[in-house]
Order: structure tokens, then C-alpha cells, then sequence
């Protein structure tokens, strides 16, 4: 958020600060808590940092590159999952600091502060093992109502107010925790998870602090420094001081010498301050005992007194960012700590899930073209019913400053329920000619609907792309039902109908059907988020392959608030490929969600330094999990095959539950392999049949982060599905090499030498092309060799990856023939394997008529950091 180009002007060189606003970041998820950010002309503030809101800034162009301070209301992770990847994209030299010989970049380090209520310490030390390089974070945790100011600038002062509700001391929290499910059952010795007996002392421990963390909530007095009076000339000649640039001088604040050799200082020269400074409040109060405590605190009853005895003649800005939810906000007790503020006071109101509209604006616009040209592999989901929802509520917004401030304080004096702010909102407290809440930032309603319509009619080769596939998927399904196909494409849909594996002829859709809910690498960016890819075994279940940041909000836009909670209390296992964070720091709240909603324990394979990290969580997170080393059970499957004695065995209730958790899938084979990225990553193999069939098994891998390597080849040796990163173009092979990921052709040669049937390529760089450029690659072949396919009805997709051994064509060829292109909400249903890569080449028309391809991302510089 910048200032405006009048403020620019105004600005008066050496001034501390010239504007202070505050802004509203709210997500279209119910599982983060919105944020605030303050703003000032050299500093920021952010005040709770859930998860998507590196996302949430990118898409809204709020730079959050000067926020070294964030303040948390809560020590919970709806208030704090997002700042371990935002700290890791803010450090010098981004996500990619910490080269893989283990030294660090000549870079000084990022320091940063965090400020939290009892608990945040502890939170701090479960995301430092992994989010900790180059980032020097000082963490101050707030233990009494006495405390001191916690920033003291020449800006601003903030203060922070402890809430602390009567009876929510280590029994109350324990008694809550426990009512919530929240146990936390960590591993011990091999990494599995805790005996029975054990687990409720942990579960104690964790949830129920003697301190009564799991109730304290934190909230925030911000003072501005009051209005400088003028500055006096008169005065300023008096003292010997010459008008000139000494003038200017004493203006900023600095003291100067007159003629004499006298020092004059800036107070001798300047009238009294007459205005007094802005008052910003961030009030978080989570029940209507939190209320009572706010009212009660003797930091509120001071700052009530001294307004009150100010009264109108102070003409003081006072403005209210409430992050309390709506049930809390009508208890009498808070609505008395509001109508004391006065009626001339600013609220802005933002709560989780109170955010209707779109906020990832960009994906869903993607999402809604894509869906044009197939809506079964790209679903609209949950975003087209969140976009007509949140039209009618914005059709009035209008953008124009919101006037009549009593009208917006009537809402919260009269007993009427003050309506949310949303996502931008923005409240101005200096200067005071545009003091105010303003919608000009709230962007309008996406118009989904429309996009769709007129879309193939604006592209018309896009159309006949369309057309043509249309026609291929229903040759090559009308030759697998043994129907025949239409002469002009007989030959081509037959040939590949006899090349579809055994395992999928007749398999049914609620086989396995896979949900790409994060497709970049490192950070998120406007059109993708992070690594994690829902596993849907229909009525047997689910399971999450990665769980990057915001996993649980892509769920919610794909499925919906209510079948989302629903999926994710039903999961039987995550797997974490490794440690690097845009691949794990969405586990820590999926597990706190699932322990408040009664789920029963999780089973999480993943590196052993993860059981570490879910450890230090549990000790102030409430959550629920049993804990599997994913190279044990690598080990244990080799030692079977080869007659070696078995590797040491975790806790036998890990290994029950690994092998119920498999059961329940009707998997055959739940197996990580070891990959060539960082120590202890892992690729994952998985095998099963459709439920009720006599049939071959299918396979489907997952490559995890990853050079190629032959541990991936053999795993996937005729596989009927490779999910496989493919992070840099071709041209950029040494950075793929420096960092251990995979090129494009990289990827293609594994999938040609596992022989695979089916690929989709994920984990792109979001540093280069916005989408990447993959069947593009192929124009210099001409457009007559595309004709040719059109003309022979060819194209039909093949059986398997045998391109590129013969030299005869490149392997970008694969890409539209048994090769896909991965995009987040990207819908593979087995069932649909065999005509998914056909899809492709209008979808890559589509994005370069559209003006995507080629782009890099604008929040990104060429290092991937933020600009």
C-alpha cells in the first residue's frame, strides 16, 4: 500500500512521518486471522500473520518488505502460521539462502521482531529449526498488565494490554484443550508417537500451561506522536540563528548552531503542539470474557480517562481495528469500551471468515478460463458460488471515501451489529485533510460468470482447439466402450485404447481422484500457491502428499467451508516430502483445526527432524498426530526385498496405524523412497485397487523436490501416474543443478525412462513465467506438423513416455501426449488419465492469447525475492 501522489508531495523532507494508515488484509478462509498492517512512511507494522498472507499481499500489491515488527494477538496459529515463510521470503537472498554446501550467502541477516502474548516464545522455537537461516528474530513475550511499551519510536508507541480471563489459568486451559480434542501425541525413540499413558501427560502439558497461554490474547494501544506546533521565525533570529538552511534544520528536528556558537534546539523555535497525535487501538477479544477483561485492564481504564478529560477540544484521531469476532463484540462489556472512544472514532471490523469476495483474485480469473475449456480436470468449485455471493454485497461500495463518521459509531452505540470490513479496507489517520475509512483499495466483485461466457468466442483458435479435443476425447472413449469412433479419427483413437493400461479400463471415479492444491516452489504467488496435493478415496477417506502454507484455505475454495472441514477431519495420513517450509508449515494448523474439532490422531510421515519441530508446536498448539519416519519404512521395504535384517522399528501403535491407515485406502504399497534434494527428502510411491474390483493395481508417484535420479525411475517403472517437479526451464539447468531441482526436459527424460503412462509436471519457479512455457516450446516444429495431427485425427494421446530415446522428436513433444501441465484446483481423476494430456494445447493457446506466458511475476526480482 503506498501513499498517494499528493501525499508524496506534501511530505516535508527529514519529517519522521507524514501519513499513518491502516489497512485490513483478510482472507477468503476461515482459518487464518485477518491482519493489520500500520503503516507509516519509513516503518510498518503487522499485526497477526496467518496463513496466505504473503499471498494476500502479492495479489493486493501491499509491500510488506518494510515490516521487520509483527505483533501477535494470540499464540495460536490462525494468528501466526504464515510468518515462518514470510520471515524465509523477507531474509536477504529469500527462501534459497542456505546453499546446499551448507554456508550461508554474504548477506547480513533479517532482524525482525515478534511480540506475543504468554506462549509465543514457544511457538517461535517449533518454526526456528526451519525457519531460521540468516533471520536474527528477537521475541518478546508479554507476561503482566504492567508491561512497558513494546515499540517506542519517533513514530509510534505501542503498548500492549494482557487479557487474561478470570479462571483461565493451567486447569481451565487444560479442561478447554482437553473438551477441544487437543491432546498432542509426539513420537519418542524411532519417531513414532507416544503410549496411551504417556499421551495424556503431554496432552497436559501442551494444552493446559500453568500460565493460562491457551486463553491470553493480547491487544494494542498505538500512540503517534502529537502534531508539531509551527515553527517560529521570530523566534528562531532571535537566537542568532540565520534564516537559510539552518532553518530547515531546526524544522527536522535537529539542533543547530546560531552565529554566537550558541546550540539552539528545535523546542526553543517551535509554537506548542496544539493537535495531539492519532490513536490507533487493535482489539482482539476471542469470548465475552475477554471483554471483561478489556474493560477491567488498567491500561483501557487510563486511556478512557484521559480522553474523557480531553474531551472534543483534544480533537485526538481515535481509531478501532477489531479482529473480535462478532459474539464477543455485542457483550456489554466490550460495547462500553467502544462507546467510551467517543462518537467521532474510526472502526474497521475484520474477523475470520468474515471475508466473503475472492481474495485470490488472479487464481480464480486463471481458474474460470481454464474451466471454459474443460471443467471436469479445472472446477470452478467453491470460487464461482464465494464470487456471486460477495457481488451484491459490494455493488455499493463504489470506492469513494466513506463519510459520516457517527453513522459508522451509531452502528456499535445503537445495539446494531457493525458490518465487516472488507479484504483493503483502509483507515487514514494522518494527515487530517484525509482522515478516514476508505473502500477505494477494495477491488470490485469478480464478474466470474461473464468472464466465462464470451471467452471462446474472443479466442477463436482457442475455440477450434476446444473442438478438436472434444472430438479426440470422444473417439478414444467410444473406442474404450468398444463403441467404435468416427472414421476421420478410428485409427488414432484405437491405437490409443489399446495402449490405456489394464488397470484403468473400467476403473471407476471414485477410484482415486488427485487435487493439485499448490503448484510453485518456494513462495506463493498471485496464480499459485505452495506445494500440497489432496488424495480423494471418496467414501474411504483422504490424504495430503506435502502441506504447504494455506493448504486448508485452497481446500475451502475448492470444496467449500463446511465439506472442507469435512475432508480434513476424514484424512488417514500426511506425508511431508522434506524440510524445507513451503512443503510442511501448513501441517501445524490443519493439525491444531483437526484437534479442535474432536478428529482422532493423524499419521504424519515425514524426516525425522519433522518430529523434532512437532514437538516444540505441541507444547503450546493443541494437536493430535502419530508420527512415522518415512526412511524407516524405505529401509524396512529394502531389507524385506533384499533378506536383511530389519532397521530399528518405531512404536508399535505408529507401525498399527500406518498399516490401518493403508488398509482403510485400499493401498497395497504406502512408501516413501529416498530422493536427490536436501538430507532425508523423500519421494512417495503409492499402489491400490478400486474398491470391490479384480483388478491390476494402479500406481502413483510423487517425486518430491528432486534432481533426477534413478531412485525416481525405479519407483515409477510403469507407473500409471508420475507427478514429478519440474522447477526451471531448460535454459536455467545450472540453477536447477545448484539447488537440486529438475528442469523441464529433466523431468520428461524420467518419465521416458520410468516408461509411465501419465505425467503431470508441478513445482514451478515463480520466478520465472507466471505460467510456465512448456507446449510453447514446441513451435519451432512448425504448424504443419500440427495441421498434420489435425488433418489424421492423430494426437490421441499415447501409452506411455517412449519419446525422446531415438532422437526422433524433443521431449517437449510428450507435453499434450502423455504429459500434462499442473495448475493449482487441477482435477486428475484416474478415470480420466487417459484423455487428461489432450487438454493441453488449448489451454496453452488460451494462456498466450490471454497474455500470460512470458510474464514474470512482478512481486518477484530475479533472485525469487520480493521486490
Amino acid at each position: 500500500m503506498g501513499r498517494s501522489k499528493g501525499a508524496q508531495r506534501a511530505a516535508a523532507p527529514g519529517k519522521s512521518h507524514y501519513s499513518s494508515q491502516v489497512q485490513i488484509l483478510n482472507a477468503d478462509n476461515s482459518t487464518a486471522s485477518p491482519s493489520v498492517l500500520l503503516v507509516f512512511d519509513s516503518e510498518r507494522y503487522m499485526f497477526n500473520c496467518g496463513e496466505g498472507l504473503q499471498r494476500l499481499a502479492s495479489e493486493s500489491k501491499a509491500r510488506l518488505t518494510k515490516v521487520r515488527t509483527f505483533l501477535a494477538t494470540r499464540t495460536q496459529t490462525d494468528a501466526l502460521a504464515g510468518l515462518p515463510g514470510l520471515l524465509l521470503t523477507l531474509a536477504p537472498g529469500g527462501p534459497d539462502i542456505k546453499k546446499f554446501s551448507g554456508s550461508l550467502m554474504d548477506a547480513g541477516p533479517l532482524e525482525a521482531a515478534l511480540i506475543g502474548p504468554p506462549g509465543v516464545r514457544a511457538y517461535a522455537e517449533g518454526f526456528r529449526p526451519y525457519a531460521s537461516n540468516n533471520i536474527n528474530l528477537a521475541v518478546t513475550e508479554v507476561l503482566g498488565q504492567d508491561a512497558a511499551p513494546v515499540v517506542n519510536t519517533p513514530v509510534v508507541k505501542i503498548t500492549p494490554v494482557l487479557l487474561r480471563p478470570a479462571g483461565s489459568g493451567g486447569e481451565a486451559a487444560a479442561a478447554a484443550a482437553a473438551a477441544a480434542g487437543g491432546d498432542s501425541s509426539g513420537g519418542e525413540g524411532g519417531g513414532g508417537g507416544e503410549p496411551a499413558a504417556k499421551k495424556a501427560r503431554v496432552g497436559s502439558r501442551a494444552a493446559g500451561r500453568s500460565d493460562g497461554s491457551a486463553a491470553a490474547s493480547l491487544c494494542y494501544i498505538c500512540e503517534m506522536p502529537n502534531t508539531p506546533g509551527k515553527f517560529d521565525p521570530v523566534k528562531a533570529k532571535e537566537l542568532g540563528v540565520p534564516p537559510g538552511p539552518l532553518f530547515g534544520e531546526l524544522q527536522r528536528g535537529k539542533v543547530v548552531q546560531s552565529t554566537s556558537g550558541r546550540e539552539v534546539r528545535p523546542d526553543e523555535v517551535m509554537n506548542p503542539a496544539t493537535v495531539p497525535g492519532p490513536l490507533l487501538l487493535v482489539l482482539d477479544c476471542p469470548t465475552a470474557a475477554h471483554a471483561d477483561a478489556l474493560r477491567d485492564a488498567p491500561a483501557i481504564r487510563a486511556l478512557l480517562a484521559r480522553l474523557a478529560a480531553e474531551g472534543a477540544a483534544g480533537a485526538r484521531v481515535v481509531g478501532v481495528a477489531h479482529l473480535t469476532p462478532p459474539e464477543a463484540a455485542r457483550a456489554p462489556a466490550y460495547r462500553e469500551v467502544c462507546e467510551a472512544l467517543g462518537a467521532a472514532a474510526y472502526h474497521v471490523r475484520a474477523t475470520a471468515g468474515s471475508q466473503v469476495a475472492v481474495t485470490c483474485r488472479e487464481a480464480a480469473m486463471l481458474q474460470t478460463k481454464l474451466n471454459a475449456i474443460e471443467p471436469t480436470v479445472f472446477p470452478l468449485g467453491a470460487i464461482a458460488a464465494a464470487a456471486a455471493t460477495a457481488a451484491p454485497e459490494a455493488a455499493g461500495a463504489g470506492g469513494e471515501q466513506q463519510q459520516g463518521q457517527g453513522q459508522q459509531q451509531h452502528n456499535v452505540e445503537g445495539g446494531g451489529e457493525q458490518p465487516a470490513s472488507p479484504h483493503l479496507t483502509r483507515l487514514t489517520l494522518a494527515p487530517a485533510k484525509q482522515q478516514g475509512v476508505s473502500s477505494a483499495d477494495v477491488p470490485p466483485p469478480l464478474e466470474l460468470a461473464n468472464l466465462r461466457a464470451g471467452l471462446l468466442d474472443a479466442h477463436p483458435r482457442v475455440a477450434a482447439l476446444v473442438d478438436r479435443f472434444r472430438a479426440q476425447r470422444g473417439a478414444l472413449l467410444a473406442a474404450l466402450s468398444g463403441g467404435g469412433a468416427a472414421a476421420d479419427g478410428a485409427a488414432a483413437a484405437a491405437e490409443a485404447a489399446a495402449r490405456v493400461p489394464p488397470e484403468l479400463r473400467g476403473v471407476p471415479r471414485d477410484a482415486l481422484e488427485l487435487v493439485l492444491l499448490g503448484t510453485v516452489s518456494a513462495q506463493p504467488s498471485s496464480y499459485r500457491n505452495v506445494s500440497s496435493y489432496y488424495l480423494d478415496f471418496f467414501g474411504r477417506g483422504g490424504a495430503l502428499a506435502d502441506c504447504g502454507e494455506d493448504a486448508m484455505g485452497q481446500l475451502e475454495r475448492r470444496y467449500g467451508a463446511a465439506d472442507a472441514q469435512r475432508r480434513i477431519c476424514g484424512l488417514r495420513f500426511v506425508w511431508v516430502s522434506h524440510m524445507h517450509a513451503d512443503h510442511h508449515s501448513g501441517l501445524y494448523p490443519l493439525l491444531a483445526r483437526r484437534a479442535a474439532a474432536g478428529a482422532p490422531p493423524l499419521l504424519v510421515i515425514g524426516p525425522m527432524p519433522l518430529w523434532r519441530v512437532l514437538q516444540e508446536y505441541a507444547k503450546v498448539v493443541p494437536m493430535r498426530y502419530v508420527f512415522m519416519p518415512s526412511m524407516y519404512l524405505h529401509e524396512a521395504a529394502a531389507a524385506a526385498a533384499s533378506g536383511a535384517p530389519p532397521p530399528r522399528a518405531p512404536p508399535q501403535h505408529a507401525l498399527d496405524m500406518h498399516a490401518a491407515a493403508a488398509r482403510a485406502l485400499g493401498l497395497s504399497v504406502l512408501e516413501p523412497f529416498p530422493v536427490k534434494h536436501v538430507s532425508l527428502s523423500t519421494g512417495l510411491r503409492l499402489s491400490g485397487a478400486a474398491p470391490g474390483r479384480q483388478s491390476a493395481p494402479w500406481t502413483v508417484v510423487f517425486s518430491g523436490d528432486t534432481r533426477p535420479c534413478p531412485a525416481v525411475v525405479d519407483a515409477a517403472r510403469g507407473a500409471t501416474l508420475l507427478i514429478h517437479e519440474a522447477t526451471f526451464e531448460d535454459e536455467l539447468a545450472s540453477d536447477a543443478e545448484a539447488k537440486r531441482h529438475s528442469t523441464l526436459s529433466e523431468a520428461l527424460r524420467v518419465a521416458s525412462d520410468a516408461g509411465v503412462y501419465r505425467t503431470v509436471l508441478t513445482h514451478f519457479s515463480g520466478r520465472y513465467p507466471r505460467i510456465p512455457v512448456l507446449a510453447g516450446q514446441q513451435q519451432g516444429q512448425g504448424q504443419q506438423q500440427q495441421q498434420q495431427q489435425d488433418d489424421s485425427g492423430g494426437g490421441v494421446g499415447s501409452g506411455g513416455a517412449k519419446t525422446g530415446d531415438g532422437g526422433d522428436k524433443p521431449l517437449t513433444s510428450m507435453v499434450g501426449d502423455s504429459v500434462a501441465v499442473g495448475f493449482d484446483f487441477m482435477t486428475v481423476n484416474l478415470a480420466d488419465l487417459p484423455w487428461l494430456p489432450l487438454v493441453v494445447p488449448a489451454c496453452d493457446e488460451l494462456l498466450r492469447e490471454e497474455g500470460f506466458v512470458g510474464e514474470g511475476d512482478d512481486e518477484l526480482d530475479d533472485d525469487g525475492g520480493p521486490v
